[in-house]
């Protein structure tokens, strides 16, 4: 792979030059909803092509960037009906569902008191430990039924502290390349290997087809791209009878219950 870069290597640069200087006939882009960002469109402005085609299973952009690629590639020119491909067997039969876990007292307390730090409420609300305790549930649940489950937490803190209680590899940007296919090929292979614990690094270019249950614990809160990448986890074809769910799709939200404050001053 090659990007623009003020820090691109010599032979980045002089297998750049290459593409430059030539005249292709098809530039195929996988992933194309990433072409508007800053770096990407500069590569696709130095490359001359007769043709541009994009793919992608998310069209989606959290910016007002992803009009850019009527420019940049070409307008749209077909797209798939989810939900046609589903019932035809394409795609997997996914249950989708929002897990509201209540905060305990402590927790809750800790939150009230932190109004004006949000990193400390974001911590709160991730290890909230009834937010856990749901969690193992649905592990013991999914595992005894056989199922392959990727926990997501993009709040390394949680990540580790799950993994450590759970007892279960996990994968976030420090593990290495060689360690991250050893971890994934044990999961998709492995019948005692049934679950692992995914930071944002799981969102795209993993390749794991048994997978068929994601509990997310952390996420970018409002992203619609990245759940749909995750969702993305999960949608191979898995062997299923009529109008039954072969994959399920829980995000574990912490739920705040307000109460009457009584303010005593003194």
């Amino acid at each position: 792979m090659i990007r623009e870069s003020k820090k691109s290597a010599e032979e980045t640069k002089k297998l750049l030059e290459k593409v430059r200087s030539r005249e292709w006939g098809l530039l195929l882009l996988d992933e194309v909803h990433v072409v508007p960002a800053k770096q990407f469109e500069q590569v696709i402005l130095n490359v001359s092509a007769h043709c541009k085609l994009g793919l992608t299973a998310t069209l989606l952009r959290e910016d007002d960037k992803i009009d850019h690629l009527n420019h940049l590639i070409g307008p749209k020119m077909y797209e798939a009906n989810w939900q046609e491909l589903q019932r035809a067997g394409f795609l997997a039969n996914v249950q989708c569902a929002q897990v509201w876990c209540e905060m305990t007292s402590e927790f809750f307390a800790e939150y009230i008191r932190s109004t004006t730090d949000k990193r400390v409420q974001e911590t709160l609300w991730t290890m909230n430990p009834t937010k856990f305790r749901y969690c193992q549930y649905l592990v013991k649940y999914h595992e005894a039924r056989g199922d392959k489950i990727i926990i997501f937490a993009d709040n390394l803190c949680a990540l580790k502290r799950y993994a450590d209680i759970l007892k279960r590899e996990s994968i976030d940007g420090s593990v290495h390349e060689a360690e991250r296919k050893r971890i994934l090929s044990t999961f998709q292979f492995d019948a005692n290997c049934n679950c692992i614990i995914l930071s944002k690094v799981g969102d795209t270019s993993i390749d794991i087809p048994a997978a068929n249950v994601i509990i997310q614990v952390s996420s970018q809160y409002g992203s619609r791209r990245q759940e749909a990448q995750r969702l993305g986890r999960i949608l191979r074809p898995k062997a299923r009878s009529d109008n039954e769910f072969n994959a399920f799709f829980y995000s574990l939200i912490s739920k705040v219950k307000f109460m009457k404050l009584k303010l005593i001053i003194f």
